[in-house]
């Protein structure tokens, strides 16, 4: 090949002989892309509503890819959006009945992702009725919300059949 180009270009990547600075990249993108979603689901509720409204949509899409990666911005989006009283509604309500309803009648289409949905509806109850914190992905034993949950009463009028 040209000269001017390494043949193998792992060993002249400077991330690979330094795991502390790969570790500070990797801190950094993860950071970049907690604020990102805190901006989108937090700060600003014009993108916040209809982002949420499109999540929740596409968890009944019939397909099941589409259906295994909406599991996980759902999972995202409780880990933002859980705590702030104004999502309760949508998260509760909407996104529940509508994971409670492919578990119950169980499409076809379905056939792969029934425990990632079931996964999220966890979340969901955790969350909202019994005011617990997962781990990330909805993964784990549920731990007490750091700071506690003042309205719990109110958040368990939320989830309906």
């Amino acid at each position: 090949m040209n000269g001017n180009f390494p043949v193998n270009p792992e060993k002249h990547n400077p991330l690979s002989n330094n795991p502390q600075i790969a570790k500070r990249v990797m801190d950094v993108n993860l950071s970049r892309i907690d604020n990102l979603g805190k901006f989108l689901l937090v700060n600003n509720e014009g993108v916040a509503h209809g982002l949420i409204q499109i999540i929740v949509g596409c968890l009944s899409f019939p397909d099941a890819y589409t259906c295994r990666r909406t599991t996980k911005l759902c999972h995202r989006l409780l880990e933002h959006c859980a705590h702030i009283p104004k999502y309760t509604q949508i998260l509760g309500q909407e996104m529940f009945v509508n994971a409670v309803k492919n578990v119950v009648f169980e499409p076809r289409w379905m056939v792969s992702c029934e425990w990632d949905v079931i996964a999220v509806v966890r979340d969901i109850y955790c969350r909202l009725v019994l005011g617990q914190a997962l781990l990330p992905l909805g993964q784990g034993p549920g731990q007490e919300a750091v700071g506690g949950s003042n309205n719990q009463g109110e958040r368990a009028t939320h989830i309906h059949y």
